[in-house]
C-alpha cells in the first residue's frame, strides 16, 4: 500500500490520538466505529492486494517455465539440424574427393589413349 493511502487511513486515528493527548475529549463511539471499519476495509485491501501479487507472482512463473521448456526444446533442435549440417558437409566434402579421384583417373585414361 503506498504512503498517501496509508496516511490517509491512518489520519483519523492520529487526529483522534492526539485530541486525547491535548485533552480535547475522546473520540465518540460513532467515531471509534468509524475508524475500525476504516482499519478493516484497508486490511482487506491488503489481503486482497497480497492475493493479487502472489497469483501474478505464480502465473509470471509458470510462464518462465514455460518459456525455458520452449528455448530448451529449441536448442535441442537446434543442435540436431547442427549435426544433420556437419554430417551433410562431410558427406559433400567425401563427394568432391571422389569426384577429384575420377578427374584424376579420366585424365590419366585419356593420356594413355592418346599415346597409343
Amino acid at each position: 500500500m503506498n504512503l498517501p493511502r496509508l496516511l490517509l487511513l491512518m489520519s483519523p486515528l492520529l487526529l483522534a490520538g492526539c485530541a486525547q493527548l491535548t485533552g480535547q475529549g475522546a473520540a465518540t463511539a460513532d467515531e471509534m466505529q468509524m475508524l475500525r471499519e476504516e482499519l478493516r476495509k484497508a486490511e482487506d485491501e491488503k489481503l486482497q492486494l497480497v492475493y493479487q501479487l502472489t497469483e501474478l507472482q505464480r502465473r509470471c512463473e509458470d510462464e518462465k517455465q514455460k518459456l525455458l521448456g520452449q528455448v530448451a526444446e529449441r536448442q535441442r533442435l537446434l543442435r540436431e539440424e547442427q549435426r544433420k549440417v556437419e554430417e551433410l558437409e562431410a558427406k559433400v566434402a567425401a563427394l568432391e574427393k571422389k569426384v577429384e579421384a575420377l578427374r584424376r583417373i579420366d585424365r590419366e585414361t585419356l593420356q594413355r589413349a592418346i599415346r597409343r
